[in-house]
C-alpha cells in the first residue's frame, strides 16, 4: 500500500523543479518560459508564407516598448522558421534573449494553450494569466490600446 504513494510522491517532486525551456531560432539563445512570462507579454504566433504575419510584424514598430514582445515560429522546422524571422525588419531591433525569434514546439504551444496552428495569433498574457487570445493581425493603434 505504500509503494504507490512513495511513487507518486517521487513524481511530483521530480515534476516540481521543471522548468519548460523554448528553443531559440538563430542566435536567439534557448530559455526558460517562465522567465518571459513575467509581467504583461505579447506573444505573436507567425508561420512560414503568412503575409498578414509580415503585416502583424510591421506594426509592432508602433510600440514604444518591444520588451514584453514574444515571437514565437510555429508549423514548420526550425531553419525555415529561422529564414522566415530573418525577413522581419522589427526583430533587428529586438533582443534575442527576450524576444526571440524562438521556435514553438508541440510542448511550448501546448504551456501557452494554444491548439491551433493558425497564424497570426495574438496571445496576451499578465503574470502567466492568459487574457486575451486573437486570431489574425492587429493594427497598429489596436495593439498599442491592448499592450498598455
Amino acid at each position: 500500500m505504500l509503494r504507490p504513494w512513495l511513487t507518486l510522491l517521487l513524481l511530483l517532486s521530480s515534476l516540481s523543479g521543471y522548468s519548460l525551456e523554448i528553443r531559440g531560432l538563430g542566435k536567439a539563445p534557448t530559455v526558460k518560459m517562465q522567465s518571459l512570462m513575467k509581467g504583461k507579454t505579447v506573444w505573436i504566433l507567425f508561420r512560414p508564407d503568412c503575409s498578414a504575419c509580415e503585416l502583424q510584424m510591421k506594426s509592432l514598430d508602433c510600440l514604444d516598448d518591444l520588451s514584453k514582445v514574444r515571437i514565437v515560429g510555429i508549423d514548420a522546422g526550425e531553419r525555415e522558421l529561422y529564414r522566415e524571422a530573418k525577413r522581419f525588419e522589427i526583430l533587428k531591433k529586438m533582443k534575442p534573449q527576450q524576444n526571440g525569434p524562438f521556435y514553438g514546439d508541440g510542448d511550448v504551444l501546448k504551456h501557452l494553450g494554444v491548439k491551433h496552428n493558425y497564424s497570426p495569433q495574438l496571445l496576451f498574457f499578465a503574470e502567466g494569466e492568459k487574457l486575451v487570445h486573437h486570431l489574425g493581425a492587429l493594427e497598429c493603434q489596436k495593439l498599442r490600446q491592448v499592450t498598455r
